[in-house]
């Protein structure tokens, strides 16, 4: 059993702040399984260094950089299991690797930070098109590197249901495992034209709704947008190819409202407490 989780730390939290979500992670059986074997990706980092956080950790936890410096990796797992490839657009791929010999299973890892459409001339076509060209970069590492297994965590700046996450022509993930599962493929364009995009199984949807003690709507709170009453918004998501479904426990993905004894909301649960994050962490464990 595998925890995969991402966090957007808008550069304001501190090295402590990582060291506890690590250690959150990795202590707890339920999410990371008995060998607590983890892979955590950081973006808007700030002054957090990969010197300060592999001094912090120890030598158990792998720490490095993405080529640009857009992202850290932060993994506990056994030699071998985890190869970074080139820093892309917004997007850091790794090849990983579980299990050895006849059960040898190779992944399409991605970690994400997409752009936030705010400010452009027409944000909807703007992130629609951002997500396009994120599947296409996607699909032809899948093609190049024979898999059909891949996962993307991250900051989307987008909520599970807009067009950039939905459209075929967009990143196609579906809302239900059961129609991701038989359906597969969406069709774009016409006539000869007409191509079949694979799709994604989005799982966020699930925490859609209401908060309460046991569940959490969204990674982000924006209140100060009076023409808009979502307020909760899960722009940090995971996405999965259909076949990886059948890896996913009960409860998983969920965003993390407290790393040990932080706790990252507000009293009374009313939004996110900014001196730390403006985002939550995601989790997902995975089966593999």
């Amino acid at each position: 059993m595998l925890a995969i989780a991402y966090w957007n730390l808008g550069k304001r939290a501190q090295v402590q702040h990582v060291v506890d979500l690590t250690f959150e992670l990795t202590e707890s059986p339920s999410l990371s399984g008995p060998h607590g074997e983890a892979i955590i990706g950081l973006s808007e980092t700030g002054r957090i260094s990969v010197q300060s956080l592999r001094a912090a950790l120890g030598t158990a936890f792998s720490v490095y950089a993405s080529d640009y410096k857009s992202f850290i990796c932060i993994s506990k797992l056994a030699s071998g299991q985890l190869t970074s490839e080139f820093e892309e657009e917004h997007a850091w791929p790794f090849l990983l690797h579980r299990g050895a010999g006849q059960t040898l299973e190779t992944h399409c890892l991605w970690f994400v930070h997409r752009p936030s459409p705010f400010g452009k001339f027409n944000p909807r076509t703007y992130s629609t098109l951002d997500a396009a060209k994120l599947r296409q970069r996607v699909e032809v590492r899948e093609a190049e590197q024979a898999i059909a297994k891949s996962i993307l965590i991250g900051d989307f700046n987008s909520d599970p249901y807009c067009d950039s996450m939905v459209a075929a022509g967009a990143l196609n993930s579906a809302m239900c495992r059961n129609i991701a599962s038989h359906m597969r493929f969406r069709t774009e364009g016409k006539g000869r034209y007409q191509k079949k995009i694979p799709m994604f199984y989005n799982a966020m949807w699930a925490n859609l709704g209401d908060q309460t003690s046991t569940a959490q709507p969204g990674s982000f709170f924006n209140d100060g947008d009076i023409s808009d009453s979502t307020i909760w918004h899960a722009l940090d998501q995971v996405l999965i190819r259909p076949s990886l479904i059948p890896t996913l426990p009960t409860g998983t993905p969920k965003y993390l409202t407290n790393i040990r004894a932080t706790n990252l909301l507000k009293p009374q649960s009313n939004g996110i407490d900014t001196t730390i994050s403006d985002h939550l962490p995601v989790v997902v464990t995975m089966k593999i």
